[in-house]
């Protein structure tokens, strides 16, 4: 069996009003262009206000397009809110939130198999 090589990325923080991380994500892209792995992750806060602005939550999808391999996304605080683990813990995640993020990246929970692996996300 050939290998599986899986890049994993996070806290990417896109937006196109506050465009501070975006050539980090374009030497990203380059990198990854070289590297070809099967498989880029990102493991959150792929959008820098996504909880609150759904164009951050657009503008990194359109971002993410320019990778030249599949990837995937896992939603972070940034993209979808946090965890009410406490009263008074802002924002937290509601259906609206989720529905946003969905519309942009899809499921915001996935499997992905390859040979003997699976990767939950």
């Amino acid at each position: 069996m050939s290998p599986f090589r899986v890049v994993q990325v996070s806290d990417t923080h896109l937006s196109r009003e506050r465009p501070w991380f975006v050539s980090n994500f374009e030497a990203m892209v380059r990198i990854i262009a070289a590297g070809r792995p099967d498989l880029v992750v990102n493991t959150g806060d792929v959008a820098l206000d996504g909880a609150n602005r759904e164009d951050d939550l657009a503008f990194a999808r359109q971002c993410h397009a320019a990778l030249p391999v599949p990837f995937r996304v896992v939603p972070g605080n940034h993209d979808v809110g946090d965890n009410p683990w406490r009263p008074d813990v802002r924002p937290s995640i509601s259906t609206g939130r989720l529905a946003r993020y969905r519309r942009h990246f899809g499921d915001d929970y996935w499997l992905v198999t390859a040979g003997p692996w699976s990767l939950i996300g």
